[in-house]
């Protein structure tokens, strides 16, 4: 979640709602295989959300019972415009890393 979300920091968040709205693009706290994690949504499906981080987490599905909460921070890059900044960071980073 590099640069929003740095590694260390604490992430004060809201416990989830399901009747709270989540978007593509919108950051999550959520159970994975025993571990916790904060990663972006890259799809939602009917009862699944597909997720993935910027750089090297293969895509993976949980359900929405797995969603922990939302981070809170005051960040205007949210939802499909935070999506294609990370898509856009994304590709500059690979560029770079295929120059090397």
């Amino acid at each position: 979640m590099y640069p929003f979300f740095k590694d260390g920091e604490f992430i004060f968040f809201q416990t989830y709602d399901e009747n709270k709205k989540i978007n593509k693009g919108d950051a999550i706290i959520y159970k994975y295989e025993g571990k916790i994690f904060l990663h972006k949504i890259f799809h939602i499906y009917q009862d699944k959300l597909a997720l993935s981080n910027d750089d090297d987490l293969p895509i993976h599905f949980i359900e929405k019972k797995d969603i922990i909460g939302l981070p809170i921070k005051s960040n205007i890059y949210r939802g499909k415009i935070g999506y294609f900044i990370s898509k856009t960071l994304k590709f500059i980073r690979r560029c770079k890393h295929s120059l090397n």
